[in-house]
């Protein structure tokens, strides 16, 4: 029997919009004035921009400030594997909080990750890829996992 998902209605995330002070302050005061909102909003934070504006300083300022930081960095490689950078995110989530306990979750991470069992039939689908790893995000929030950072 198949596990249903209940319909979600989606958040809508709020853009912080930078004044040109904050964007002028130090790398740290900015990690410490993100911290205490994230915690707040529990949604993901987003640093886009122009290349060499700060963007990863930012982020691994922020990373360092957080009590257990988990950091993932995209490598030179990754565009030539689809989805290798999420692969190595779940296999360091899984072995920092263990399993998911949803078996539609693990089998949807079964397509990324062939140590957790064979492949299931069918392609793999996005969205549901998605929701299998906001479910799994979830649970490991309630694990511990407080602050995460993806750097490409």
């Amino acid at each position: 029997m198949r596990s249903r998902r209940k319909s979600v209605p989606a958040r809508r995330l709020k853009p912080f919009a930078a004044p040109a002070s904050w964007l002028a302050s130090a790398p740290s005061a900015k990690a410490s004035f993100l911290a205490p909102r994230v915690r707040q909003q529990r949604q993901p934070v987003l640093l886009r921009g122009e290349p060499g504006i700060g963007k990863s300083r930012l982020a691994a300022d922020f990373a360092a400030a957080q009590k257990q930081p988990h950091v993932y960095r995209a490598h030179p490689g990754d565009p030539r594997m689809p989805y290798s950078l999420l692969a190595r995110l779940l296999r360091g989530l899984l072995e920092r909080f263990g399993a998911v306990p949803e078996d539609w979750v693990v089998t949807e991470f079964k397509r990324l990750l062939p140590e957790l069992g064979a492949q299931p039939a069918g392609k793999l689908e996005p969205l549901r890829l998605r929701h299998a790893v906001n479910d799994a995000m979830r649970h490991w929030q309630r694990r511990g996992l407080a602050a995460l950072v993806i750097d490409d």
